[in-house]
C-alpha cells in the first residue's frame, strides 16, 4: 500500500457542497396532506392534489381523466391556493420534471423564497383553502 491520495481541488469541492445543498432543499418538503389545487396546462385546468412543496418544486396528483397525460418539460402554471407568509401562492410557473401515472413532479421556473417551516405552517393552519 503506498498511502498516496487524490487531492480534490478547492473549485470541485465547493461544487460538490453546494450539490449537496440543492439535493438536500429537493428532499426536504412541507407536507400538503393532499391539499386540492389546479394545473394549467395546454389550455386545460386538471384539478389535482398537492401532495408535498418547497421552495423549489411540488409533488401533485391529478385527478383529471386517466387519458390526460402530462408530458416531461410540459410547461404548466399551478394554482396552489394558499398564503404562505403573507404571499398567495397561486399561478406558479413550471415545468413537468417526471411523471409516474396520475402523480407528477414540477419545478419552479423562480424559487419561491419561502422556508419549509412557512410552508408547513401555512398547509397546516387552515389558510389553505
Amino acid at each position: 500500500m503506498t498511502g498516496r491520495t487524490t487531492a480534490t481541488p478547492p473549485e470541485a469541492a465547493a461544487q460538490g457542497q453546494e450539490n449537496a445543498g440543492v439535493r438536500l432543499n429537493r428532499m426536504i418538503k412541507a407536507y400538503a396532506g393532499a391539499h386540492r389545487c389546479e394545473l394549467a396546462a395546454d389550455g386545460l385546468a386538471l384539478p389535482a392534489r398537492l401532495i408535498d412543496i418547497n421552495a423549489a418544486s411540488a409533488r401533485i396528483r391529478l385527478e383529471a381523466p386517466p387519458g390526460h397525460a402530462l408530458r416531461l418539460d410540459q410547461r404548466a402554471l399551478l394554482h396552489a391556493r394558499f398564503t404562505a407568509s403573507g404571499r398567495l401562492l397561486d399561478g406558479l410557473p413550471c415545468r413537468v420534471a417526471w411523471t409516474m401515472g396520475p402523480e407528477a413532479g414540477l419545478e419552479f421556473d423562480l424559487h419561491l423564497g419561502l422556508g419549509i417551516l412557512d410552508l408547513q405552517r401555512a398547509l397546516d393552519s387552515g389558510r389553505a383553502a
